[in-house]
Formats: structure tokens, C-alpha cells, sequence
């Protein structure tokens, strides 16, 4: 990924805080936002993205510690965030996998738990699509595929591939 194609991204993060937010992009809304717990997490994320697939990937990890220490969002380096993501809450918010674009992600969510194949060493990830929203809580584990459009409702435990339109049922104490 070139670093021009990972400033688009993270401007299009601005742009989605903004319009949820109901504001326009301006440079004090820009300073303001970049003090939000999640944008700051997609920036740091975003950069740790882009040194990882440079010859400077080293630098990515102590990026990715920094995030975790500063917003206690845990977004590993190789993972994948599409364009105008929103993060609402970071503590506790853990990803390692494929998401989509104009994802919302509430707090405490976790998503990974991908397979690695002894054979090839390869990842297998959990893919996200477009336009989802990842409810507080949720906890997605395992190589699976949530389709477009998908709501995953808040405190649900997803351990199956979605497609459509899905409300998961919450999980019971």
C-alpha cells in the first residue's frame, strides 16, 4: 500500500466521524477529532498498516503497542480496514482480520481467531463486509465470512459465516 493510498483512508475516517457527528470536515474539527479515542486508534492503526508492508515493517509493531497503551484498541498491523470505518468505543476492542468499508464498530468487540494452516503457514481471517455494525461486545472467532449489511446485535457470540440481513440472538449469563 502506498502512503498516499493510507492518507485517503484515514481522511475518509475524518469524513465519516464528521458526517456522523453531524459537522464539516474543517481543520479545527479535524484537531478535534484526532483527539477522539477512535480516530486516533484508525490513524495509528492505518500507519502501522502502511510500515508493515514496507521494507520498515519493524516499526509497525511498536506503533501497534503505542495504540494499545494510548486508546486500548488492539488492531494488529496485518489486518485490513476499509474505507470510512467508525470505532465508538476503543477499550477492550481487539480486530485481526478483513473488514470492509464503511464498517461501525462499537466497544469491546472482538474479531479474529483466524486458522493458521500447518501446512502452507498461511492465515486464514475473518472477513468482514460492507456496511456492518459490530454491536458493544461482540465476539466473532474463526476463519468465517460476514456478509454486506449485516447488524450484529450487541453482547453476541458469532461462530458461523452471516449473509443478508442478521440480528444474532445475544448471549445469555
Amino acid at each position: 500500500m502506498k502512503f498516499r493510498e493510507t492518507l485517503r483512508l484515514i481522511r475518509s475516517d475524518y469524513e465519516r466521524a464528521a458526517d456522523l457527528w453531524g459537522d464539516r470536515l474543517t481543520l479545527l474539527n479535524i484537531i478535534r477529532l484526532f483527539f477522539t479515542p477512535g480516530i486516533a486508534a484508525l490513524t495509528l492503526f492505518r500507519t502501522s498498516h502502511w510500515l508493515y508492508g514496507t521494507p520498515l515493517r519493524p516499526l509497525a509493531w511498536p506503533i501497534w503497542a503505542f495504540n494499545i497503551t494510548l486508546t486500548g484498541a488492539d488492531i494488529l498491523p496485518y489486518s485490513q480496514i476499509g474505507q470510512r470505518a467508525f470505532v465508538g468505543h476503543t477499550v477492550g476492542l481487539a480486530i485481526g482480520g478483513v473488514i470492509g468499508d464503511d464498517v461501525t464498530i462499537f466497544g469491546r468487540a472482538g474479531v479474529g481467531g483466524g486458522v493458521t494452516d500447518p501446512k502452507t503457514g498461511e492465515r486464514s481471517l475473518i472477513t468482514i463486509g460492507n456496511n456492518v455494525q459490530l454491536g458493544y461486545n461482540v465476539t466473532i472467532l474463526g476463519p468465517w465470512e460476514i456478509g454486506d449489511n449485516v447488524v450484529v446485535t450487541p453482547c453476541s457470540y458469532v461462530n458461523s459465516s452471516l449473509s443478508l440481513i442478521h440480528i444474532s440472538e445475544p448471549t445469555r449469563p
